[in-house]
Parts: structure tokens; sequence; C-alpha cells
């Protein structure tokens, strides 16, 4: 349910970074003692799952997407903290790589989806945890209509927060009487799969023999030498300080751009934008557009046909809109086509080392994934009936995850050697 870029104003985000920032150290405090060679394994493999389920998004008007979350497995298996990182590590990656909610939107993301879902997740597994098999899926159900709930509230609060003097909206067009019924009834019912998803998962923790959901566990884990993480991080221009500075500007120019309500204005710095990439210009252009399409689509339908009804259509407001989501996007699939994210991240060696983590072991479990389907289909000359496909899906993903978990184990006792678990 990721907010996307470009619908929130400066008077919202900003303070939710503060908060975010907060949360984030308070999370982060005694981390580095709580990792080992046996739950970095573990939560890197979930920490992928939940990644690939956050990507399979469908568009809901109200301004947000509907798709499974993760964040209950992570809460409850690892403990808030680690599920608040482990999730905050999610959004921003697939911002970078996928355009999937945004940078201005992470830490509104983040305390929606990555703290209050995970601490009531974990508050309902507590209070109902004597039936353990219900106590799982209220708390999947309850960390995905949570966020949901808080996601429309900022949304529908935008037009009061950042509007004209004619009260044109500056940001996101709808209220709250929109994005209330239009956010929480598709929860609802997604959080109905989450619950399924999620005492699967549960129960393949339990059968083997996972720590307690109790304990709290470490951040995801590969090595910066494995070829998934190369895959991952090409090289790229812009090394060490370059690298930096490049990501310093990029952040700079995502918040001068929720500044700027003029069209022509976002118009005119889109084409420099496109102008200044280079060769890469049509490609990135391509990736931004589909990236934001479906999102702007549906909120841009929804506001022509809400606005036309009530008499308030503002042509002025629809492009402002599109324009603003495109170029912030497109400013950053550029960032990321242009430098290295690892060398941008080394200022902070622990920002570093957890990037890799979770990028390496993303990378090794969709390519995982891409073998076992490819293999399916190979073995399958006519098409197979639905309960074998669900067999088949059953035993592929418990597989997936034990290969997963296991590739990652051996990761982490080479870790180990070099020190990386050392006080």
């Amino acid at each position: 349910m990721h907010i996307p870029d470009g619908f929130l104003s400066p008077q919202t985000y900003l303070p939710a970074y503060a908060v975010a920032g907060a949360a984030w150290a308070w999370a982060a405090r005694g981390l580095r003692g709580a990792l080992d060679e046996q739950t970095v394994p573990r939560l890197a493999a979930v920490t992928a799952l939940a990644y690939g389920l956050g990507l399979v998004m469908v568009p809901i008007p109200g301004g947000t997407s509907g798709h499974a979350l993760g964040v209950a497995m992570l809460a409850l298996l690892f403990g808030v903290r680690v599920a608040f990182l482990a999730y905050s590590l999610v959004l921003a990656l697939q911002s970078l790589f996928f355009g999937a909610g945004g940078i201005t939107a992470l830490a509104v993301n983040a305390l929606a989806i990555g703290l209050a879902g995970a601490a009531t997740a974990a508050a309902a597994f507590r209070l109902l945890r004597r039936r353990e098999t219900a106590a799982v899926a209220v708390a999947a159900w309850l960390s995905v209509a949570l966020p949901g709930l808080l996601v429309a509230l900022v949304l529908g609060a935008q037009p009061a927060i950042a509007q004209r003097a004619d009260g044109t909206p500056l940001f996101f067009p709808f209220g709250l009487s929109i994005t209330l019924p239009a956010v929480l009834i598709p929860h609802i019912f997604i959080g109905a799969g989450e619950a399924v998803l999620t005492m699967l998962v549960w129960r393949f923790a339990r059968a083997r023999r996972w720590l307690p959901p109790d304990a709290a566990s470490g951040v995801d884990e590969k090595r910066v030498e494995s070829s998934a993480v190369a895959d991952a991080f090409p090289r790229k221009t812009g090394k060490g300080a370059a690298a930096s500075f490049w990501l310093c500007a990029y952040l700079a120019a995502v918040v001068a751009i929720t500044f700027v309500h003029e069209p022509l204005w976002l118009a005119a710095a889109l084409a420099a934008a496109f102008v200044a990439c280079g060769a890469a210009r049509w490609r990135i252009l391509r990736r931004a557009a589909l990236a934001v399409l479906a999102f702007n689509l549906a909120v841009s339908l929804g506001y022509a046909a809400v606005a036309v009804w009530q008499e308030r259509f503002s042509a002025q407001t629809l492009l402002l809109l599109n324009l603003r989501v495109l170029l912030l996007v497109f400013l950053g699939f550029w960032f990321v086509a242009r430098v290295s994210l690892l060398e941008a991240c080394r200022f902070s060696p622990g920002l570093t080392f957890v990037v890799t983590l979770a990028v390496g072991q993303i990378q090794t479990f969709a390519r995982a994934l891409r073998d076992f389907r490819l293999a399916f289909v190979s073995r399958n000359a006519a098409c197979p009936a639905p309960v074998d496909r669900a067999r088949q899906a059953a035993a592929q993903a418990a597989h997936l995850l034990d290969k997963s978990i296991a590739g990652a184990a051996e990761t982490a006792l080479a870790m180990r050697s070099r020190g990386a678990f050392d006080d």
C-alpha cells in the first residue's frame, strides 16, 4: 500500500522524517549485537519474500496500491524493531529500483507499514497466543488493516494541508470521504490473503525449529563479492565522495521539487533532466513512465470524474500532479543508473553492510524463483490442473525458502570467518 512519490506535501513528509529518524535510531539500538549466523540467513530470506510480495501491486483510486506486505511475518519471527528496519529497507529499495513508493513518501510508508503494522501484529499475537493459528491470522490481518487506515488518513488530509488560495489542492486531490473507503475496503480482503500467507510461513518456520517469535534477530545478509550483488550493483560512474555528492544532490532535488507548484517549471525541470542524463534518457523515461502509469491513471481518472461531478475540475491540478510524480520517479531512476548505491552509502559502513546483505539475498531469491519457474514449465507439456499448480507452488515455495536460507547460511559462516559478527 505504498504512497507514491509526489503525493505528499512537505508539511507532511518532513515532520514524518523527523519521527521516522528517531524511530530508526530506536530500532537500530543494540541491533549489531543481535546479528549472528543463525538469525541473519532466516531474516534475509523472509525480507526477500516481503520485498517480492510488495512488488505485486494493484493500483487503488484512493492514491495507493493493494498488495500483500509480509511485515507480520517479520514482526512475529524477528521482533518489531527488526521488522521495522527490514521493511524500511524494503521500501527504500523498491522505490529506487522500481519506482514503487518514493523517497518523499518513504518515512510515512515506513511508519505506517513497517512500524505500526509490525507493532500491531506483535501486540495482537501476544493477546491471542493461546490459540496460535488464530493469533497469527488476526495479527497478519491487522498488520494490513491498520496501515491501510493510516495511509488513507494521511492521503485524505493532503487537500486541507496544501492548497492554493482558490482551494485547489497542490498535491493529492482526494479528501477523507474518498480515501477512507477506497483504501480500507480493498485492504480488508487483502488482509485475509495476508493472514493465509503468514500462517503458511509461520508453519514453515515452526517445522524447521526456528527461533521463538519473541526472539529478536538481525538484518539481511550477503557478501559484497557475490555475483548477485554484482548484478544488483553494476559498476557505474561516481565513486567515493563523488557518489555521496550525487546522493546529496538527488535528495536536495527531490525536496526542492515538492516546493514547486507551477506545471511550467516542473515541465522545464523534466526536460532539463531528460537532456542531461545522456544516452540513457529514453530508457529511463520509459521506465519512469511505466512505473507511474497505472497509479497516475487511476488517480487522474478518479479526480477527473469527481471534480467534474462537483464542478471543481482544474486542469492545472491534474497536470501538476502528473508532472511532479513523473519527474520525481525519473530522477530516482537516473540516480540509480548513474551512481552505484553501494558507493553512495560508503559514508556509513553499517548502511553499506545492510544494503549489501539485503540486495544480495533479494537477487539470490529472485534467481532461484526464476529457475523454479523455468523448470516447472519445461516439465509440463500440457497445462496442469489448478490443484496440481497449487501443490507444485506450495512445494516450490518451501524448497525455495530452504534453498535461500541454506545459501545465506553459508555466506553467514564466511562472514563470521571475516569478523562480521564480532563485537
